[in-house]
């Protein structure tokens, strides 16, 4: 966070260009998540991705991220109705990463990167929250065996956090009785969903354009 008055970084955001999420389509999004049209469309029948402009189907970065992140999982052999909630968290943190490599926000006008560099924040920190919210992002997701999943930076610090609760872990294994600890882990590196969606496309996610007086 900085330490600017309140009222000097509400004057300052209103200066932003308007900040417009790119569309792609469903070939599109094909080719960046590896989920067919066919599996598109299940996922849209049983509410678990949802298209853009009233029903038709096209995906901005934010639905592309949560996308992938399903597909990724599904070809680890995991449901599409286990995964799904896992995707739909995760598609911020996935988004992030994607829209922080270069090229990915741009912006002609260059008022975004003028405000960011009086703020002291990076361009997605504006497209994903702001100043005056913030957004905690982390580079790993760990999906516990039949427990919630949770996000971290430090997967040693997340181990060891496991093994502090009782019956979780015992060293590096699982070996609680209980139903509801017992199996297998899955990490998700985050940062690395977030760079191999980017670079499987050259057109940048986010567009800044003059606002309409």
């Amino acid at each position: 966070m900085n330490d600017l008055p309140f009222r000097s970084i509400r004057e300052r955001m209103t200066k932003l260009p308007s900040l417009q999420r790119q569309s792609f389509s469903v070939s599109e999004a094909e080719q960046m998540t590896g989920r067919s049209p066919q599996s598109q469309r299940h996922d849209r029948r049983l509410g678990f991705t949802e298209p853009l402009d009233g029903g038709k189907a096209r995906y901005n970065v934010f639905k592309l991220a949560e996308m992938l992140v399903l597909q990724t999982l599904v070809n680890r052999g995991i449901k599409v109705e286990d995964a799904a909630g896992v995707a739909r968290d995760a598609a911020q943190q996935v988004a992030w990463w994607a829209l922080s490599q270069p090229g990915k926000i741009i912006d002609p006008t260059g008022k975004l990167e003028a405000v960011c560099q009086r703020l002291d924040v990076a361009p997605v920190a504006l497209i994903i929250s702001s100043p005056l919210g913030g957004f905690d992002y982390f580079r790993y997701c760990i999906m516990w065996p039949n427990k919630p999943w949770t996000f971290c930076d430090e997967i040693e610090k997340a181990l060891a956090d496991a093994r502090a609760t009782p019956g979780l872990l015992h060293g590096n294994e699982i070996c609680s009785t209980d139903a509801t600890t017992a199996g297998a882990m899955i990490l998700l590196d985050l940062e690395a969903i977030g760079q191999l969606l980017a670079s499987r496309t050259e057109r940048p996610f986010i567009v800044g354009a003059e606002r309409a007086e």
